[in-house]
């Protein structure tokens, strides 16, 4: 007879064996549930225990499913399959968190699901062939950071830039407000304490992370006010779905006017080509998507980006011709 810390211990050791060899097409009976018992956790019980502790399963709110001459499988999960998978490819497409990490994470989602249906090791020459082998901190600058946030604490870090001949190191004290993901990296959105101003900062680029003092004054709403702009553009109606996208579906979409409905100094020259939307983002994402998109996207409002898009545009141009004329002297 098994002892009374083991029946105790079975409850828990059923679940998990549900949860991790049966789904809808590899069922288990209560002979396949005492042998992973005995084998695996060395609990010896009878069989009308297993259906003992498989009713209060039930009883519990687990859903598990009966067929027929074939046994029982759990029928609900924390997550689905497909919800897994994508979890799975998000992961495998972040190169940034090296491999232990990806691997690991990787692994711990497979384990959610049955082990016939999701197998960690189908991966593995994905991740050998596209991650770095060397440990990556990516992950522990994440979660100082968070924690940080949360505490409405400061941080100090150091930022790599790069110019002409090497890196270069520089020091940060920020206020953090929130981690953005923005493909393919993450970024810390706070106040530099230096400049008072609010700025996005590459979490690959960030080393060396300590937590210090605590924020004194409402973080949270200063970015509110200030971090986030409306933005008017003209666009090609070809990448409306990239708005929809990029800015989500609270986007102001208007038709250009003609000539003779004429509203904006703008509208004349568009109109046949151009839809007028607004949307309310960050000057780099709003910059970000108007480089993406030349010729598809103009920025109308406000000044500051326009003036922005068309200087990079005007240098982008120069260097294009002097090359050309280099080119042809040649």
């Amino acid at each position: 007879m098994a002892s009374f810390e083991n029946k105790k211990l079975a409850l828990l050791r059923i679940f998990q064996i549900l949860e991790k060899y049966s789904d809808e097409n590899h069922c288990l009976t209560q002979k396949d549930i005492s042998n992973y018992l005995s084998n695996q956790y060395q609990i010896q019980i009878e069989r009308k225990t297993v259906a003992r502790n498989i009713s209060l399963l039930r009883e519990a709110g687990i859903e598990i499913i009966e067929k027929p001459h074939k046994g029982i499988y759990l029928s609900t999960r924390k997550f689905k399959d497909s919800e897994l998978l994508f979890l799975i490819d998000f992961v495998l497409h972040f190169k940034q968190l090296g491999y232990e990490n990806a691997k690991k994470i990787v692994d711990q989602l497979c384990e959610m699901s049955s082990k016939h249906a999701l197998n960690s090791s189908k991966y593995n020459y994905i991740l050998w062939d596209s991650f770095d082998k060397e440990k990556s901190g990516y992950l522990e600058i994440l979660e100082k950071i968070q924690k940080a946030i949360q505490n409405k604490q400061k941080i100090e870090f150091e930022y790599s830039c790069f110019n002409k001949t090497n890196q270069v190191k520089i020091k940060r004290i920020v206020e953090p407000l929130s981690l953005v993901y923005k493909a393919p990296n993450y970024y810390l959105v706070g106040k530099n304490e230096k400049n008072g101003l609010g700025a996005d900062y590459d979490i690959h680029f960030i080393s060396n992370v300590k937590i210090i003092d605590q924020i004194q004054e409402d973080i949270n709403q200063i970015f509110t006010s200030n971090h986030l702009l409306k933005v008017q553009m003209y666009v090609k109606e070809r990448i409306m779905n990239d708005i929809i996208n990029t800015f989500g579906k609270e986007v102001k979409i208007e038709k250009i006017l003609g000539k003779k409905e004429k509203k904006g100094k703008y509208d004349e020259y568009f109109s046949n080509f151009f839809i007028s939307v607004t949307v309310k983002t960050s000057f780099e994402e709003a910059e970000e998507f108007l480089l993406k998109n030349l010729g598809n996207a103009i920025v109308i409002s406000p000044a500051k980006l326009q003036k922005r898009i068309h200087n990079l545009v005007k240098e982008a141009h120069d260097i294009y011709n002097e090359l050309e004329k280099k080119e042809k002297e040649i």
